[in-house]
């Protein structure tokens, strides 16, 4: 009898495996003379390819000096992409992994669009999405992220010494943003929701930046684009130049830093300038408007280029 109950139990196992699929590691070996993805004999596990069961709990390991991409919509736990390797879906193929993306070679996705669960793009990685982009964790990038027009939504952002993030679309960040390398907006605009940080370089051309909680890069450029507040938000450094500040709403406060304003200065909200100097380009009297209460510990710091 106990025989009999054993068997039931290892058939309905076996049931379940097949019926919702067996979480299983795919590594790249080339063994079917071609590069197409659903060719088993690419892989090193016999009979099946990454997705095959449509799951989504396969993770696949692409080696050095591959080109492959899924032909159908695939879904991965996840994803890893050695040196000189590229990964490209045909047009139309969404690619999904809900865990880590690790690319060191070259991801680019189709218009389809990808979401992922975290990515990590190495010295030698490029990650060129031609679709809208969504990591829900964090992006940690040491290569180069070049998002679409089709914009991209991050969870936090973290971008090493030699990294370089340049998107093409509008691009938010729901947490940090750590810049220790170079970040550029353009003017689809770019929302930075728990403030930015870091010895980098952000580069605001053009386009409107939209930063929650403090600002506190190394270098600030921003030769014609719009400094949006959306809440309260303090400045950490000395000598950052805007070419506008407008503040929506809560208040922007210079904690005590030396601040130019090449053009205006507006917006709904308040500004707190304590005892430092905020230079502003035009004339206050028409450029800041009366409803924005803008206090000063020192009065004459407050002061504009007419």
């Amino acid at each position: 009898m106990f025989k009999h109950i054993s068997i039931v139990i290892i058939f309905f196992i076996l049931t379940a495996v097949n019926l919702f699929g067996a979480a299983t590691t795919y590594t790249w070996t080339g063994g079917g003379g071609n590069t197409v993805w659903e060719n088993p004999l690419n892989w090193d596990v016999g009979g099946t390819y990454p997705d095959s069961d449509a799951v989504g709990t396969d993770t696949a390991i692409i080696i050095a000096g591959v080109s492959t991409a899924p032909a159908v919509n695939t879904t991965l736990a996840s994803l890893t992409i050695a040196a000189t390797s590229t990964v490209a879906p045909a047009a139309g193929v969404s690619l999904n992994v809900t865990g880590l993306v690790t690319c060191d070679g070259t991801l680019t996705t189709s218009a389809a669009g990808s979401n992922l669960g975290l990515l990590t793009i190495g010295g030698t990685g490029l990650v060129n999405p031609a679709g809208s982009l969504t990591v829900t964790g964090l992006v940690d990038c040491d290569g180069t992220l070049t998002t679409s027009a089709a914009g991209s939504n991050l969870g936090s952002l973290t971008i090493g010494g030699t990294g370089l993030v340049n998107p093409a679309g509008a691009l938010t960040v729901t947490g940090v943003v750590d810049c220790d390398g170079t970040l550029t907006a353009n003017a689809a605009g770019m929302t930075i929701g728990a403030g930015i940080t870091g010895t980098g370089t952000y580069n605001a051309s053009n386009g409107t930046t939209t930063i929650n909680f403090g600002i506190d890069i190394g270098t600030f450029n921003d030769d014609d684009g719009t400094l949006a507040i959306a809440s309260d938000t303090d400045l950490y450094k000395d000598n950052y130049i805007f070419h506008d500040v407008r503040v929506d709403a809560g208040v922007f406060n210079t904690n005590g830093r030396t601040t130019t304003i090449e053009q205006d200065l507006y917006g709904a909200g308040d500004v707190t300038a304590g005892a430092s100097q905020i230079t502003i380009g035009r004339n206050m009297s028409e450029y800041v408007p009366v409803e924005m209460n803008v206090s000063t510990n020192r009065p004459a710091q407050l002061t504009a280029e007419i």
